[in-house]
């Protein structure tokens, strides 16, 4: 099976160390490795180098050149602009030109247990070869609720019917009494012809765009389309289409979407700071996640539980839990 890695987004959560210009899959988050050095990495335990490409947008291919060396142009798919996981989706399957099976994978992911992904990934993928080409997106089971993660709703037959991110307790509880939830880790597998199957049995303008995205016939056809398809996510076509499946993977995972997460995998020092960059922290500082990018020093005094960032993109200052929040600021200023 073919995997093509998701890392087209901006992570606008973690402004001002990702930007549209650098954005987080290519800053070194992870002790000093960048999300999509670290999502490859993993993935060549699943995959050849051969079967795994990377789609990001246009203009940001030299991280990728930078970070992963050897990679092959024609194993990078350069989108003409940010359109979200359908308008990508569609446009790497019509890049690749083949009628295998083909694994997404979103590049957000810390993994506290790799040899656990791996197995149960694959396993998915033996699962998914010897049944149906049905459309199929990966789950994992909930323990809990947690308030900023996606789930999913899935019939007992296995189907998927809806779609919710960053639920309040309320809806979650609600969600539960009707149907199986799962937590969704947005890694889904299916070849063109089961997109074509499905676009053509949804009766909606944006169905209907994106089969002729699909079925473009050259490069040139497939960046005139392109822009015509509507920034959305996959959960229309998940939830519009009956036919699509649910299977249920064994695995932890971390979504590296935000700055308490980056704090929880760093490492720290005696007092529970994360420091990167020339910083001058004061004894009184506990927990605090503090980012120089400049050559001057960033002098920190007596802060507990906050975000300090510096970088010449800006700079914030924030207490952690809300420091996510910087997120809709951002997205204000650049969309």
């Amino acid at each position: 099976m073919k995997i093509v890695i998701l890392a087209a987004g901006f992570g606008s959560r973690l402004w001002p160390l990702s930007t549209s210009g650098k954005p987080k899959q290519f800053q070194p988050l992870l002790n000093g490795e960048s999300l999509l050095q670290y999502t490859y990495k993993h993935l060549l335990d699943i995959v050849p180098a051969e079967d795994l490409y990377i789609v990001t947008l246009d203009g940001l291919q030299t991280f990728i050149y930078e970070q992963i060396p050897g990679v092959s142009s024609d194993h990078i798919f350069l989108v003409p602009e940010r359109r979200n996981t359908f308008a990508h989706t569609l446009y790497s399957l019509n890049t690749l030109a083949t009628d295998e099976p083909v694994l997404f994978k979103s590049v957000d992911h810390y993994l506290p247990d790799p040899d656990a992904f791996r197995e149960s990934l694959l396993a998915a993928i033996n699962r998914y070869d010897a049944k149906s080409s049905a459309i199929t997106m990966l789950c994992t089971e909930v323990e809990g609720y947690y308030p900023n993660y996606g789930y999913m709703a899935v019939d007992d037959a296995g189907h998927i019917l809806q779609f919710v991110e960053k639920p309040s307790r309320e809806v979650f509880d609600e969600l539960q009494k009707k149907a199986h939830v799962y937590r969704n880790p947005l890694i889904f597998m299916g070849n063109k012809d089961a997109f074509l199957r499905t676009l053509r049995n949804i009766q909606t303008p944006w169905a209907r765009v994106g089969e002729q995205l699909l079925l473009a016939a050259d490069d040139n056809e497939r960046r005139r389309i392109f822009p015509e398809v509507p920034i959305q996510d996959l959960a229309p076509l998940f939830e519009t289409s009956k036919d699509l499946m649910a299977d249920v993977i064994e695995y932890e995972f971390l979504d590296v979407g935000k700055y308490d997460a980056l704090y929880e995998l760093n490492e720290k020092d005696k007092n529970g700071n994360v420091v990167i960059g020339k910083a001058i922290v004061d004894d009184d500082c506990r927990g605090n996640f503090i980012v120089n990018q400049l050559s001057e020093p960033l002098v920190v005094l007596g802060t507990q539980d906050s975000v300090v960032v510096q970088t010449a993109n800006g700079s914030l200052a924030a207490p952690l839990a809300k420091a996510n929040s910087i997120g809709d600021i951002y997205k204000q200023q650049i969309l």
